[in-house]
């Protein structure tokens, strides 16, 4: 009876396991999440996720947030599944969840962030009211004119760019809907708009698009010229107006056969400042050229004339009441009969043509500071001349400043007879008999010509080798002192330029010249003991600069400059 009941008991084991097998019998894996792909969406899109880990072969639910997902494609390492479009709305990180056919879940925090949605529908030109011009989406390759941007999602602190190049003044409206900005320049063609929303979500309207922005080549306009005349010497402050004008670093304007100097371009692009280069006496006319290569030209649009000069005014202090007795030194003086002198503006008092070269008045009263002094023809208004800050209205003892790099050169030989000129403020011009002094380590320089309140030139008196300090003193007493402002060589060791070959190139050509001396190596010295050397063209900085040997220096020039001879230094 008791082995029956045991072979019973075996058969009926056998029997359960063949309808179960072992391995189903057994638990399944715990489902484990490792990573998502992507890591970021932007909110209401469809985008299938890729969930990586172990133990996912019976995930039947995912979700993202509350959000559960759809279309479900699993293994026992990989599940994808779907974001249903508009659902997933809550900016921010979320959570990413699965559950498996047993009910056991796992959840990787934070797995997921959902970004803004921006979404742009066109661009156009704000200064264009009607829709249906031609110009409601063109863009001249300058940029610079105001544009909008309307749609929905739009954050403030967002970035645009157009074509690839960011805007500027970019602003967003209340409500997220409009982005105002200023277009930045571009090449033709249609351009594509990036939006990117602060926390990475960006929408983009591409280049092909009817809604784009297209640049065409830009259409520079001259309206007019002011002043339309100005000295034979340049320098004259003329300011042009029209419509189109390209940046300051990207436009050019020749005035006759030289290049203007730039000093500025207005916001709205439609007016330009430059001072002009020197000139012949006559007519010339001015080219307005853009980066993109259209010019635009208007001939006798500037005349050249013969104007006064002022080399110094002596001196060139006094009282606010006026009353001062000065002397102006310079070239082509009008006629007495003609001539003109102003102060800050008003009438010289006993105005008196010495020569052509002499002037002296006495001041009239004046705003305590700096003044503008001018020379002017009675007769032809376009013959005059002004220097700015040629006097200065005092009240109390000048205080004058020496700039930082305002020695220059600042190396010359024991022997003294080098010209320096010295920059800074402030600097007074007094009589022959009180003078404005310079002192080279103590010693007077032995000739000082004060040129404005901003400049004068000296002649360095003999000197001991070395560092030595410079020193103004001014006729009503002020001073100021540069310690080590001058270093002294013996002239063996002065450093000389003998040679500049070649001596002359194009103002917005960089060439390679070649400077010749002596001392650029001190005995001994190698080209590679040299930790740093500087050569100057008028003041800027040339490039690739390499000394060949203590005779030779290779550069390239610098691009610019004033038109005309320059100092190299």
């Amino acid at each position: 009876m008791l082995r029956r009941r045991l072979v019973a008991s075996v058969l009926a084991f056998l029997l359960i396991t063949s309808f179960y097998p072992l391995s189903q019998v057994r638990a399944a894996d715990q489902p484990v999440l490792v990573s998502v792909s992507p890591t970021t969406v932007q909110a209401g899109q469809s985008v299938r996720l890729t969930l990586t880990g172990s133990g996912l072969a019976n995930v039947n639910q995912v979700w993202a947030g509350n959000v559960s997902l759809t279309e479900l494609n699993v293994t026992d390492t990989v599940v994808t599944a779907l974001i249903p479009v508009n659902q997933l709305l809550t900016l921010g990180l979320v959570d990413v969840s699965v559950k498996d056919t047993l009910g056991q879940s796992f959840t990787l925090p934070q797995a997921l962030e959902i970004l803004s949605n921006p979404v742009i529908e066109e661009a156009y030109r704000q200064d264009i009211s009607d829709s249906g011009s031609p110009e409601y989406r063109r863009v001249p390759t300058i940029g610079g004119v105001p544009i909008v941007i309307t749609g929905t999602g739009f954050a403030p602190g967002l970035s645009l760019s157009i074509g690839g190049q960011p805007a500027t003044n970019v602003r967003v409206e209340t409500g997220g809907t409009k982005i105002t900005a200023d277009a930045p320049a571009s090449t033709t063609g249609g351009k594509e708009v990036m939006v990117i929303n602060p926390d990475g979500g960006q929408s983009v309207l591409p280049g092909n698009s009817a809604n784009t922005l297209f640049y065409r080549l830009s259409s520079p306009r001259i309206e007019s010229i002011t002043p339309g005349y100005g000295s034979t010497l340049g320098g004259t402050l003329v300011t042009i107006a029209g419509e189109e004008f390209d940046a300051a670093d990207r436009i050019k304007v020749q005035i006759g056969t030289g290049f203007a100097s730039v000093v500025g371009v207005s916001a709205d692009h439609k007016s330009i400042t430059v001072r002009t280069p020197s000139g012949t006496v006559g007519t010339v006319p001015v080219i307005v050229t853009n980066a993109d290569g259209v010019s635009v030209s208007q001939g006798d649009g500037f005349e050249y004339v013969v104007t006064p000069t002022i080399s110094s005014v002596t001196p060139n202090f006094g009282p606010t009441s006026g009353g001062s007795e000065i002397q102006i030194r310079g070239t082509n003086f009008p006629e007495a009969g003609s001539l003109g002198v102003k102060i800050a503006g008003r009438e010289a008092l006993e105005v008196t043509r010495v020569s052509d070269t002499l002037i002296t008045a006495v001041t009239p009263p004046g705003p305590l500071g700096p003044a503008p002094v001018e020379i002017f023809d009675l007769s032809d208004t376009k013959k005059g001349i002004i220097l700015a800050d040629g006097f200065t209205y005092k009240e109390s003892t000048s205080s004058p400043q020496i700039d930082p790099d305002g020695i220059q050169p600042n190396t010359g030989s024991t022997t003294g007879g080098d010209l320096v000129r010295i920059t800074g403020r402030d600097f007074l011009a007094g009589s022959q008999d009180n003078p404005t002094r310079v002192f080279f380590g103590g010693v007077p320089a032995p000739e000082v010509v004060v040129e404005s309140t901003t400049s004068l030139r000296v002649v360095t008196p003999p000197g001991q080798a070395g560092w030595r300090s410079v020193e103004l003193v001014n006729p009503d007493g002020g001073t100021c002192k540069i310690e080590n402002g001058f270093l002294y060589k013996v002239p063996e060791k002065l450093v000389l330029i003998t040679g500049v070959t070649p001596a002359q190139g194009v103002l917005d050509e960089q060439r390679r010249v070649v400077l010749s001396g002596a001392n650029f190596l001190e005995p001994g010295e190698s080209p590679n003991d040299v930790e740093e050397v500087e050569v100057r063209f008028g003041g800027n900085l040339a490039a690739d600069i390499t000394i060949i040997d203590s005779r030779t220096i290779s550069v390239i020039a610098p691009l610019g400059g004033a038109l005309g001879p320059q100092n190299v230094s």
